[in-house]
């Protein structure tokens, strides 16, 4: 068992249930963070890396693609 907080989940959520998919930092703000307050791109760099560490063996399929987002590919 994996300890995740809501937001590593709610990350882990959107990327498998779209595998393959590259979501870009704004798509990310605002499935993650809809009407909040302004979340930086920081935020959600720290979050994954976070994620990335947690994941263990599958941290590899998290995948940074510059210029274009975040995903999970198989």
């Amino acid at each position: 068992m994996i300890d995740l907080t809501n937001n590593e989940f709610y990350l882990l959520t959107l990327f498998v249930n779209n595998r393959n998919r590259l979501f870009s930092h704004n798509e990310i703000i605002d499935t993650i963070w809809p009407g909040e307050m302004p979340v930086s791109r920081r935020t959600i760099d720290i979050n994954i890396a976070r994620l990335r560490k947690k994941l263990g063996s599958y941290a590899e399929q998290l995948v940074d693609r510059p210029g274009f987002g975040y995903g999970y590919v198989e």
